[in-house]
C-alpha cells in the first residue's frame, strides 16, 4: 500500500483516488489520512497533515489534525484511533502533546517506542492537502456558483489554510514551515502514467462492484416486477448517504449481494467452462464483501449481537485468510466490548497482525481489567462521531 511519504520511488500498487478508496473500504495510513481530511473539508471543517523533520531536514508526514477552536486535534491513522488526551476525556491536541510527554509515550509498548515525541512538537511542519484541480482558479469560480443541495467544496486556499493551522501549533524558535503534501500529487502522477500494476490492482479491487443481479420488486403497476441492480455498489452509495433501512436501503442491497451457494452454482454453470472458476471467485468475493459491510452497518446501528455474528462467524471464521479478516477482527472486538465480552475482545485485539496492530494492542490495554474506565468523550467543536474501523 502507498506510504505516508510518497515519492516516485515508493513501492505499492494501490495508488487509488479518493472515490475508489471509499468504495473499496480499505486503505493505508496515507489513504486513511487523505479520506479523513477530505471528509473534514466537505463538512466545512479545516484539517491538515502534520509532519516531523528528519535529521537531513526532509519532512516526514506524521498524522492528520483537525484545526478547531485554535487547537490542532490529533488522529493516528496507523493506529486507527484519535490520540487520547491524558488525564481528561477527549482528543489530544498538539499543545497538550508538547506540554505533556505522556500523550505520545502512552503509545509505547514492550516491542517499540512510538516514533514521535513531545520534543518534536516544537518543530512540526504543516502539510496542506490539495491537488492541481483544487488549487486552480477555475475550481474556485465553479464552487462559488454552487448552492443548496449541489454545494460541494472544490477549491483549496492553501496559503490561508496553512496560516490557520500554524496558529494552532506551539510556536518555537523558528517559523513553522508550510508545504503541500506530496501524496495526492504522486497518486495523480501514477494514474496519469497508467502504470499496469496500478490498473490491475484497481480492477481486481473493484470488479465486484460491477456484478449485476436481478431484484424482485413488490408492489403494483409500474413499481412491480423485476429490475437489475449492482448490489454491492448500490449498497456502498446508500450507506454513504445514510440510507440503511427499507427496500431501497444499504442493508437490502448488501443482502442481495449474498446469493446462496446454490444460486452461485447456477450462475456459474451458465458461463463457458473455461471462465467458470474466475466467475465463481468474483461471486464469492462479492458475498464476503457484503457480509463484512453488513457487520459494519449493524455495528454502527448498535445491533451488537447481530454484528458479532456477521463479523465473527460469517466473516472471520468463514474466511480467516480473506481480505476482510484484519478489519473484521478489530470491529468484532469493538462489538464484543459492547456486549460485555471484554476478555474475548482483548484476545482478538492481541491477535491482530495487521499494520494497525499497535493500535489494537493499545485498545486492548485500554479495556483491560484494572485500566482507567473510559469516560464520555469530549469532542472538538463540530467533530462528528468516529465510526467503525475499516
Amino acid at each position: 500500500d502507498p506510504p505516508l511519504l510518497a515519492t516516485a520511488g515508493s513501492s505499492g500498487v494501490r495508488w487509488f483516488e479518493r472515490g475508489e478508496i471509499l468504495l473499496s473500504g480499505r486503505g493505508s495510513a496515507a489513504q486513511r489520512s487523505w479520506i479523513f481530511l477530505e471528509l473534514l473539508r466537505q463538512a466545512g471543517l479545516q484539517g491538515v497533515m502534520l509532519a516531523t523533520v528528519d535529521r537531513d531536514g526532509s519532512y516526514r508526514p506524521w498524522l492528520p489534525a483537525l484545526i478547531s477552536g485554535g487547537e490542532a486535534y490529533l488522529f493516528e491513522p496507523t493506529y486507527g484511533i484519535p490520540v487520547p488526551s491524558v488525564g481528561a476525556p477527549g482528543v489530544a491536541t498538539v499543545r497538550e502533546a508538547a506540554a505533556n510527554p505522556a500523550v505520545l509515550t502512552q503509545f509505547d509498548d514492550d516491542s517499540r517506542r512510538y516514533p514521535v515525541a513531545s520534543d518534536d512538537m516544537s518543530s512540526l511542519v504543516v502539510l496542506v492537502v490539495a491537488d492541481p484541480q483544487s488549487l486552480s482558479r477555475r475550481m474556485d469560480l465553479l464552487e462559488q456558483s454552487l448552492f443548496g443541495g449541489s454545494a460541494v467544496r472544490l477549491a483549496t486556499d492553501a496559503s490561508a489554510l496553512g496560516s490557520f493551522a500554524v496558529a494552532a501549533l506551539p510556536q518555537g524558535e523558528r517559523e513553522t514551515p508550510v508545504a503541500l503534501w506530496s501524496f495526492p500529487f504522486e497518486v495523480r502522477r501514477r494514474r496519469q502514467a497508467k502504470e499496469m500494476a496500478v490498473n490491475h490492482a484497481l480492477a481486481e479491487e473493484l470488479q465486484v462492484m460491477g456484478v449485476v443481479v436481478e431484484e424482485k420488486r413488490k408492489g403494483s403497476g409500474l413499481s412491480s416486477g423485476r429490475r437489475t441492480i449492482r448490489p454491492l455498489y448500490a449498497g456502498r452509495l446508500r450507506e454513504f448517504r445514510g440510507e440503511l433501512e427499507g427496500p431501497n436501503g444499504a442493508k437490502k442491497a448488501y443482502l442481495l449481494a449474498r446469493p446462496s451457494n446454490a444460486a452461485v452454482a447456477d450462475l456459474v454453470a451458465r458461463v463457458p467452462e473455461g471462465q467458470r472458476e474466475a466467475v465463481r471467485k468474483v461471486y464469492v468475493q462479492m458475498k464476503e464483501d457484503a457480509t463484512y459491510w453488513l457487520g459494519i452497518v449493524t455495528l454502527s446501528e448498535g445491533d451488537y449481537e447481530i454484528a458479532v455474528d456477521y463479523l465473527g462467524r460469517m466473516t472471520l471464521l468463514a474466511a480467516p485468510d480473506g481480505r476482510w479478516a484484519s478489519a473484521a477482527r478489530v470491529n468484532l472486538a469493538e462489538a464484543k466490548i459492547q456486549t460485555g465480552d471484554t476478555q474475548g475482545a482483548i484476545e482478538l485485539l492481541r491477535e491482530d497482525r495487521s499494520p494497525q496492530r499497535f493500535g489494537s494492542r493499545f485498545r486492548a490495554q485500554q479495556v483491560a481489567p484494572g485500566s482507567t474506565p473510559e469516560a464520555p468523550t469530549r469532542q472538538p467543536e463540530d467533530e462528528t462521531k468516529a465510526g467503525p474501523s475499516e
